[in-house]
């Protein structure tokens, strides 16, 4: 439990730190409310993997940190779950040679 959990907050931590710095040196796909949504939900990331870290010896407070950064990692994974068949039905429409369908074809 030692040595993955300090393998997951410094991975947390450099995916965050880069993902920070994409966001704000490229920006994302849904504009300026996406940004700043994407940039604090890596920095709450970073954060809550430091602390989950930080409270190590305090069980209690270890367990809710761990819970925290768990939340928050399942919550993107969540995230690219629900978004891929949004994205994904159009273009297997497209690909299929479907015009997207409906009454006015």
């Amino acid at each position: 439990h030692a040595w993955t959990g300090r393998a997951y907050v410094l991975a947390a931590v450099v995916t965050s730190v880069a993902g920070c710095v994409y966001v704000v040196a490229v920006g994302t796909v849904g504009g300026p409310s996406m940004d700043v949504s994407f940039f604090v939900y890596g920095v709450l990331l970073a954060g809550a993997s430091v602390l989950t870290y930080v409270h190590r010896k305090d069980r209690a407070r270890h367990r809710e940190w761990g819970l925290r950064t768990f939340s928050l990692g399942v919550g993107s994974l969540v995230y690219r779950v629900i978004i891929l068949p949004l994205f994904a039905a159009p273009l297997i429409d497209a690909l299929q040679g479907g015009g997207g369908g409906g009454a006015a074809q």
